[in-house]
């Protein structure tokens, strides 16, 4: 879970597969989940590969990679200033 000001925090190059759940954030600023060439790989996961919710200013997430997780692959409906970068 990335949760408060995170600020030049980079998550990448991660393997998140076959657990309950992928990727939380929660309030979660200033986060770059994915990008720069560098993606992670959030499959087979029971629940949705990321979820984004609160304020998420300053957070940017490369969705390439996240694929096959069983409600779905990315769920941001609930996250405010978040930028998302659709898979290529």
């Amino acid at each position: 879970m990335a949760k408060g000001l995170l600020t030049g925090t980079r998550l990448v190059g991660n393997t998140i597969n076959g657990n309950h759940g992928g990727i939380v954030m929660q309030n979660a600023r200033g986060l770059s989940v994915g990008g720069a060439g560098v993606s992670n790989t959030v499959n087979g996961n029971i629940a949705w590969g990321l979820v984004a919710s609160g304020n998420c200013t300053g957070s940017v997430l490369d969705a390439g990679g996240i694929s096959g997780n069983t409600p779905g692959d990315v769920n941001v409906r609930r996250a405010r200033g978040l930028v998302v970068v659709p898979p290529a």
